[in-house]
C-alpha cells in the first residue's frame, strides 16, 4: 500500500509517497523539482520505524556544447548519495558524480565507483521528520 501527498514551496514543488507493508512504513520518497534545471530524489528505507538506509540523486541540466537553437545539445549532472544510517547518525556514506549527455555515448553509471565520504545526515533526518509530521494530510500542502 502507498499514499502521498504534494507540497508547492516558493520555487521548490514536489511530492511524497509513503510505502506500506502490513501498516508497517518501509520506504518514504520525496522527489522535487527546483528552478525548472534541477530536479532531487530522496528514498529513505526504514525497519523497525528507523530509517536504516538513505540514497539520494541530484540531478542538475545544462545545454551542452554542439547543439543549435532547433536541436541542442543537454548535459545532466548528477550526484548520487548511498547513506548507511543507525541511531540516526550517518556510519556509512558513499558517493558518486557522472555526467549523461544527450549526445550519447555515456559511461554506464554502474561502471563508476562511489567513494567513500563523510557526510551528515541531520538535514535528511529533520526533512524526513518533517513528512511524517505531515503523512495522513490529503492533497497538496505549501512547505514541509
Amino acid at each position: 500500500d502507498s499514499t502521498k501527498f504534494t507540497y508547492n514551496c516558493d520555487e521548490k514543488e514536489g511530492e511524497v509517497v509513503l510505502y506500506y507493508e502490513n501498516k508497517d512504513l518501509r520506504m518514504v520518497k520525496d522527489s522535487y523539482a527546483e528552478h525548472s534545471h534541477f530536479s532531487s530524489s530522496t528514498k529513505y528505507y526504514v525497519k523497525n520505524n528507523s530509517v536504516f538506509f538513505i540514497f539520494k540523486e541530484e540531478t542538475a541540466w545544462n545545454f551542452d556544447e554542439g547543439g543549435t537553437p532547433e536541436k541542442p545539445e543537454t548535459k545532466d549532472d548528477i550526484n548520487e548519495k548511498r547513506i548507511y544510517v543507525l541511531n540516526n547518525k550517518a556510519i556509512q556514506c558513499l558517493e558518486k558524480n557522472y555526467t549523461n549527455r544527450s549526445k550519447g555515448n555515456n559511461r554506464n553509471p554502474d561502471s563508476i565507483p562511489n567513494k567513500e565520504t563523510k557526510c551528515d545526515v541531520s538535514e535528511l533526518m529533520k526533512n524526513y521528520n518533517l513528512i511524517l509530521k505531515n503523512k495522513d494530510r490529503k492533497g497538496e500542502i505549501n512547505c514541509l
